[in-house]
This record gives structure tokens, sequence and C-alpha cells, in this order.
């Protein structure tokens, strides 16, 4: 039976907001505040000239972690299309990157903004396969949710023990 009525749980919205609070840990916290770490960096794809490893790290780490951005983004936003959720996470990416130089706290890096990209858009790509098996919107958030949840635990035990 479809649900005619969408209600956002409270669940939905302490995920989006750990997801958010590691987000933030993990790109403009990484060194915590310690200034002097700024860099610029605006030649697309520098990360093929590193080691396999570090080059590894790089990407998986870049997309991986916004991977998650495009399934959550229009489970909390439902009028939301495939575009506007991408372009969501590229400005989101892009305020990052921003914050980093201005603040003097990591390196601003295009391949950066690239990689995070391609991970909300592979997020979403992931969404709209959800959407078009699961007609039912409770399914379809809760389907979202164990994706999000599943794939952030894998995700995150690859990158710090892999």
């Amino acid at each position: 039976m479809k649900s005619t009525q969408y209600s956002k749980p409270i669940f939905l919205y302490v995920i989006s907001a750990l997801y958010m609070f590691a987000l933030i840990s993990v790109i403009l916290l990484k060194y915590g505040l310690e200034t002097g770490l700024g860099s610029l960096n605006l030649t697309p794809f520098q990360w093929a000239a590193y080691p396999k490893a570090m080059a590894f790290d790089n990407i998986f780490g870049n997309v991986a972690f916004f991977v998650p951005f495009g399934v959550l983004f229009p489970l909390v936003f439902r009028k939301l299309n495939a575009g506007k959720t991408i372009l969501a996470g590229f400005l989101l990416s892009l305020l990052f990157e921003i914050i980093q130089y201005v603040t003097d706290t990591g390196g601003a890096d295009v391949d950066d903004l690239i990689l995070n990209t391609c991970g909300v858009a592979l997020g979403a790509l992931i969404f709209l396969l959800l959407k078009r098996f699961t007609s039912d919107e409770a399914k379809l958030r809760r389907s979202g949710l164990i994706f999000v949840i599943v794939f952030g635990t894998i995700a995150s035990a690859i990158f710090l023990f892999g």
C-alpha cells in the first residue's frame, strides 16, 4: 500500500546531522584549528602523479565521503531532482574548499571539488535507482537510510583500516 503523506522521521534528521558533522570533522577539522596549512591547487588531476596508495586514498576518500550526500539530500528535500542535488553537493564542496583556503587550515584543491561532486552524483544515481524500485515513500526513506548507514560504515572502515 502506497503512503499518501510523507512524514520525515527524526531519525532522518539525526543521520543527516551526524553525516554533516562527520564531513565537517573530516574536511575542515582534520588538522584541528592549526593554521599555516593552506595551499591552493587549481590544476585538475594532480592525484594522477601521486603514488598508487596515496592516489587511491585521495580518490576513494573524496568520492566515498560525498556519496551519502547524494542519497540524504533528496530524502530531506523531496522536491529536488538529481541535478539540483548534484549542484547542492558541488556548492557545499566549494564552500569547504573556500573555508580551508581562507582560514589557512587546509588545502583548497580543484581535485577535491571534482571528486566530491562525482561522489554526490554517484549518490544521486543510487537514490534514483532506489526510487525507481521503491514506490512507497516510507520504504524509500528506510532503504536510503539503510544504504547510507551501511555504506558509511564500510567506507569508513576501509578508509581508517585499509
